[in-house]
């Protein structure tokens, strides 16, 4: 799945939805989860994830480029992004957790709310770091 794209036929099928696109155009991929769901994302240029409830998403190789917004985390999720580059901001709230690593670059402000952790690791930054309230940043490259 890429933002930008036509489909002329395309499905999708999980064990909980069925997509069509027929002569369709997606300007941009956005990603939600809630409760307990997990989702899993992989070589991908999506604009927008983020995690709520007890809920998980994992990237891999792929690239949030903001297009919907930002790529977060709340409540008491998880988030990690392996891979890839996220050309947006990271934003976390309440207990949540997230972890980048490996990736080419974050260029977006990087903001851990609440008592959320933001763990780096080996991924150069290009915005600004800031630890809101009790929320952690942690940068090991």
């Amino acid at each position: 799945m890429k933002n930008e794209v036509y489909y002329a036929d395309f499905s999708y099928q999980s064990p909980y939805h069925e997509l069509q696109f027929i002569e369709t155009k997606v300007r941009t991929w956005n990603f939600y989860t809630s409760n307990n769901a997990a989702l899993e994302i992989r070589n991908c240029v999506y604009g927008e994830s983020i995690s709520f409830g007890k809920s998980q998403i994992n990237v891999f190789d792929s690239i949030c480029d903001g297009t919907g917004g930002y790529i977060g985390a709340k409540e008491d999720s998880k988030t990690n992004f392996y891979g890839g580059e996220i050309a947006c901001d990271v934003l976390t709230h309440d207990r949540a957790q997230f972890l980048i690593q490996d990736c080419g670059q974050v260029r977006g402000r990087i903001e851990a709310a609440g008592q959320s952790k933001i763990t780096v690791v080996n991924t150069p930054l290009g915005g600004t770091v800031r630890e809101i309230e009790e929320g952690e940043v942690t940068i090991n490259n």
